[in-house]
């Protein structure tokens, strides 16, 4: 998923912002925004778990709404500081430095809107399809082969 930020972020940086200089720098924030963005997914799958925990019985869309509205205020925040940081390289003098700075602030941005609108409906499909919660870690079996199997993974479920 984090992958798939790169084409808006080029789209972007090209049309948008005007910016024609892609230099190495650029490339680079590709390993940038491997790590925001797995830091963002942890953030909300942690938080999903935790209101899993806390209200078992609430449904689904009250839990997913609880999760987006803590979820989101961490990943905002942190993606804003993130971001302003590297606005802060636009103001260099040397086109590798700036427009690096610019297109990694766009990343960070494009990833949160895809964290944000993509990945809750992640949540719902697994919580749906295949989450089981009396299996085993590292079971790979939807929710009816797992409701109906006693063992999972040489493992007894009971």
């Amino acid at each position: 998923m984090v992958f798939l930020n790169f084409l808006p972020a080029i789209l972007l940086y090209r049309y948008i912002a005007q910016l024609q200089y892609f230099g190495t720098l650029c490339v680079m924030a590709m390993f940038i925004i491997l790590s925001i963005g797995a830091d963002d997914i942890f953030v909300i799958v942690d938080t999903w778990s935790q209101y899993r925990t806390a209200a078992p019985d609430e449904p689904m869309e009250k839990r997913l709404t609880a999760t987006l509205k803590h979820a989101g205020k961490v990943m905002a925040t942190t993606s804003l500081s993130t971001i302003f940081s590297f606005i802060g390289n636009t103001t260099s003098l040397f086109p590798a430095v700036y427009t690096f700075g610019a297109f990694a602030a766009i990343i960070v941005f494009v990833n949160y809107c895809a964290v944000v609108l993509f990945f809750p409906s992640v949540l719902a499909v697994h919580e749906v399809y295949f989450y089981t919660p009396n299996l085993k870690h590292g079971c790979c079996q939807t929710r009816k082969c797992g409701e109906n199997n006693k063992k999972c993974c040489g493992f007894d479920n009971e």
